[in-house]
């Protein structure tokens, strides 16, 4: 991944997945299948970027070969090619973040884990 020019999540243009974002990841855990309470569904996500935004972002069933065993709570990464859509939680769901829209992994995302992370924006 080259480096690229970092997007903050308030600039985020859901019409375009060329993007680069560099967060901490705030909270993760994973959701099982609502047909198979013993398999994972999505691994979610809470993100934070330098200026203090948060958004919510999940990884499919189908990208865990991929991501699961490089994405940790804590870390920082700069992720890159994602794709934005509409969030639309469920009504009793708690909302992390006041944008409309969440981030889920594609194919063709790619992460790369940083270090140089402002500590006061936590």
């Amino acid at each position: 991944m080259a480096t690229s020019k970092i997007t903050f999540i308030k600039d985020i243009d859901p019409v375009n997945s060329d993007f680069t974002i560099k967060v901490k990841v705030l909270k993760l855990w994973t959701l099982n299948s609502k047909f198979n309470e013993n398999e994972k569904y999505s691994i979610e996500m809470i993100l934070l970027d330098e200026q203090g935004s948060l958004i919510q972002a999940n990884v499919f069933q189908n990208l865990f070969y991929k991501f699961e065993k490089s994405l940790r709570e804590g870390s920082v990464y700069e992720f890159t090619t994602l794709s934005v859509a509409k969030h639309n939680p469920h009504p009793k769901s708690i909302i992390f973040s006041h944008l409309p829209n969440k981030i889920t992994f594609i194919r063709e995302t790619e992460l790369k884990e940083s270090l140089n992370f402002p500590n006061y924006i936590y």
